[in-house]
């Protein structure tokens, strides 16, 4: 018997890469969130990089993690990536700075990477498949503004991890949700912006629920186990 999507659950984390506190950027996390709540079942939490201290990754810290299970750096890394490894989907919305992500964005997932690659490196074990579905936004000044560039930026992250890109509704969104922001009002009557996020949102948590029923309904016996790792923060030896 095939399951009934309605009945699975799902937890999708919604990244809001951006260090200001009142940014454009949450009108699109909002937007998004929203339109992953169409779906019945689903829990949302919105993570914000504003206010938040990550430090640059310094690439060297496999073998501490392997034995203490978190990053050897002490400031918000590990709470976030507990975040990210406890959901089952991600949507990451971020300004465009200097045709790519903030700092603070590009220190968490190198730092994500690091951990997770160090493990696998000096535990001798797989890296596991995430499989999370992910969907990217990014917003940005000009209409060519470097959107695109952000987004496969992220893509590529997806990738880099084990996970599964969405788009949104095309052909307004072929890699993810682009927007050109003037202002705080011109991005809040972009009507076309606003409901390609909520699309995204949507289909992100469509993909996710397709993704658990997949995996659940897999013969046991023949999946490998880099589709069942453990989502606490600390990776089996």
């Amino acid at each position: 018997m095939n399951p009934d999507p309605d009945k699975v659950n799902i937890k999708i984390l919604i990244v809001n890469g951006s260090p200001r506190k009142k940014s454009n950027t949450s009108i699109l996390v909002y937007d998004a969130e929203e339109g992953a709540l169409i779906n019945s079942n689903v829990q949302t939490e919105i993570y914000n990089f504003a206010g938040k201290n990550f430090t640059p990754c310094k690439g060297d810290c496999g073998l501490f993690h392997r034995k203490n299970g978190y990053c050897c750096l002490k400031d918000d890394f590990n709470n976030f990536a507990k975040m990210w490894l406890q959901s089952d989907a991600i949507i990451y919305a971020t300004p465009v700075y200097h045709m790519s992500i903030p700092s603070c964005l590009r220190s968490a997932m190198e730092r994500l990477g690091a951990i997770i690659f160090g493990h696998a490196r000096y535990a001798k074990v797989d890296m596991p498949r995430f499989n999370k579905a992910i969907g990217v936004i990014a917003q940005g000044n000009t209409l060519y503004g470097g959107q695109e560039l952000t987004i496969m930026n992220l893509i590529t992250h997806v990738f880099c991890m084990n996970c599964i890109p969405v788009t949104g509704k095309k052909p307004y969104s072929y890699i993810g949700v682009g927007a050109q922001v003037d202002s705080e009002d011109h991005l809040r009557n972009n009507k076309e912006a606003r409901e390609n996020a909520r699309e995204l949102g949507r289909r992100v948590v469509e993909m996710a629920k397709i993704i658990k029923i997949g995996i659940k309904g897999y013969n046991s016996a023949k999946i490998i186990q880099e589709y069942n790792y453990r989502r606490d923060f600390s990776f089996p030896p």
